[in-house]
């Protein structure tokens, strides 16, 4: 079922700025969505969604302190740290010695975090490859789809580091 959402974009804009705008709307509607679908599908998992991302950027970085943390999800480093105190005490991520500062350990994916994580891309595979299932996308769709969003995250990141969006 398709729902049709009226936004209220001055006709005024460009065709780029409307395109962007629609665009950042439906990013972040899947968004919720997804976030929404993941709760229930892991909602006998004490681990909430902000608890679930930094296992993942884990396992995609290997280790990383509390800062880099932050940095990668463009959050605060004491949001990260309240974050990283839970999954350490819940036996997901250990701390090692930092070779580079005595006051950020790096944070490691424990074993036990690696089974929970396991466990979760099973049934998130399973989730989405429905959704793709019933919108007939190939696989050239969805990596050009991912490719987008690689870029457009790549240019935020740009923005961010020149201070924001304040500086427009």
């Amino acid at each position: 079922m398709t729902t049709l959402v009226v936004m209220l974009i001055p006709s005024d804009f460009s065709s780029e700025q409307q395109a962007a705008l629609r665009l950042g709307d439906e990013i972040s509607r899947c968004h919720h969505r997804l976030v929404s679908l993941l709760e229930q599908l892991h909602v006998d998992v004490a681990v909430p969604a902000s608890s679930r991302a930094i296992l993942r950027l884990l396992i995609a970085r290997d280790a990383l302190t509390v800062p880099e943390i932050a940095r990668e999800r463009a959050v605060s480093r004491q949001f990260v740290q309240k974050i990283a105190n839970g999954l350490i005490a819940q036996g997901y991520v250990a701390t090692a010695r930092n070779p580079k500062s005595r006051k950020s350990p790096l944070l490691t994916i424990t074993e036990e975090g690696l089974r929970l994580l396991r466990t979760m891309y099973a049934r998130e595979a399973q989730l989405l490859s429905r959704a793709v299932e019933d919108t007939d996308a190939t696989v050239a769709a969805l990596d050009a789809c991912r490719t987008t969003l690689e870029a457009l995250r790549g240019s935020m990141d740009g923005m961010l580091d020149d201070g924001g969006a304040g500086r427009l």
